[in-house]
């Protein structure tokens, strides 16, 4: 996906990071049990989005 964004040129006029759109992903895993919360899956993809825009941009972080 990242390739395809990259590839893509779509110009991202707005952005002071760079000239084109970047994709940047953030990946978790979640085993099911009765005491957790579907919400935990997104917090933390969420977290590692963040880390994954905080290390460069345009890259994906996956989470353990």
């Amino acid at each position: 996906m990242q390739e395809a964004v990259k590839y893509a040129n779509i110009a991202h006029k707005g952005s002071k990071i760079s000239n084109y759109l970047t994709l940047s992903i953030g990946v978790t895993k979640l085993i099911v049990t009765p005491m957790n919360n579907p919400a935990d899956l997104i917090i933390e993809a969420d977290k590692a989005l963040y880390d994954a825009k905080r290390n460069g941009r345009n890259r994906f972080n996956v989470q353990a």
